[in-house]
């Protein structure tokens, strides 16, 4: 997943690389972190997260500084924060504003669910940057060593701007756009959470984020893997600690293995979702599913499956914001 921002009026943005030393040299950007650690930093956040602080230059490719996400920790739990640096001679003329606001837009649309700036008491240049981008002042903490003000805003899980549109193409295509949006958004807001918080319950069933995403995985591929096709599929149940939880006196929960990320899960959740999109692009929605596999009798349509399949998605990421919302005290 890559969240790089889209071009302003005035700016374009590109990742950081090893030729930036000198202009990265050139900002004042605080922090104990030299140059090339800073470049390195950055590159490796690329590859972990999909994000990082990217280069910000005008369309004439003018440096002007650098602008984007980082994972910060406060008091304990970690957020994604939007960050920027200006050239000291560009200060003043709405640069940071406008970069900001491009990297806020692009993090919501990748399903970031809470966006936060950590800024010093006296920077209050950077406070109205904040403001202006529609962060208010959360909290205040100690931090290296200081004083520093914790500015936040919730961003939208349940809905973002890659809504398929309505003039889409109807039918078969319709259902695999909207599979894609809703299972796309469920991945995006557990990746953007730490990997403590997504192991952490927050609500009475005991349930935790990366279980329910493993919980999505295995129930897109049951009806569609095993069930319409009737491919055999391993461990279908596998996102349960029982064989059965269907029976009425199954008292079993979801499961992940402690040596499972998030960022495996969701590669797997995407193969399945390539699997999905194939069957969509080459049956008919009135299509009967198999009796070879999940179904020994009365198997349904591919359509039911659909409707299925999407309320069920559409249930679980209203059930992931309210753990979001829980988890940052909302």
């Amino acid at each position: 997943m890559s969240v790089l921002p889209g071009p302003t009026q005035r700016l374009r943005f590109r990742e950081m690389v090893a030729a930036d030393l000198a202009d990265i040299t050139s900002l004042d950007r605080g922090g104990a972190r030299g140059p090339d650690d800073w470049i390195a930093w950055n590159r490796s956040s690329y590859e972990e997260h999909g994000f990082g602080l990217w280069i910000v230059e005008t369309h004439a490719g003018e440096f002007v500084g650098d602008c984007g996400l980082t994972r910060q920790e406060v008091e304990g739990e970690w957020y994604v924060e939007v960050g920027w640096h200006v050239r000291s001679d560009l200060r003043g003329q709405g640069y940071a504003t406008e970069a900001a606001e491009s990297v806020r837009d692009a993090a919501r649309a990748a399903g970031i669910p809470l966006l936060i700036a950590i800024i010093r008491p006296h920077n209050l240049a950077s406070q109205r940057v904040a403001a202006k981008i529609g962060l208010v002042l959360d909290r205040q903490v100690e931090r290296s060593g200081g004083p520093a003000l914790v500015f936040a805003a919730a961003l939208s899980l349940a809905r973002n701007g890659e809504e398929p549109a309505k003039t889409a193409a109807a039918g078969a295509a319709r259902w695999s756009d909207y599979l894609d949006w809703v299972r796309g958004e469920i991945v995006r807001g557990v990746l953007a959470l730490a990997p403590e918080q997504q192991r952490t319950a927050r609500v009475p069933s005991g349930w935790t984020p990366l279980e329910l995403l493993s919980h999505v995985l295995h129930m897109e591929q049951r009806w569609f893997v095993w069930g319409f096709l009737g491919e055999p599929v391993d461990a279908p149940w596998g996102d349960w600690d029982v064989d059965e939880p269907w029976r009425d006196d199954a008292d079993g929960r979801w499961q992940v293995a402690d040596d499972v990320t998030a960022e495996e899960l969701a590669e797997r959740l995407e193969a399945i979702g390539a699997r999905t999109r194939e069957v969509l692009a080459t049956s008919s929605l009135d299509a009967v599913g198999s009796t070879a596999g999940r179904f020994d009798a009365d198997p349904p349509t591919l359509e039911w499956i659909c409707f299925h399949v999407l309320a069920e998605y559409a249930r679980h990421a209203g059930h992931l914001d309210i753990v979001v919302e829980l988890g940052r005290g909302a």
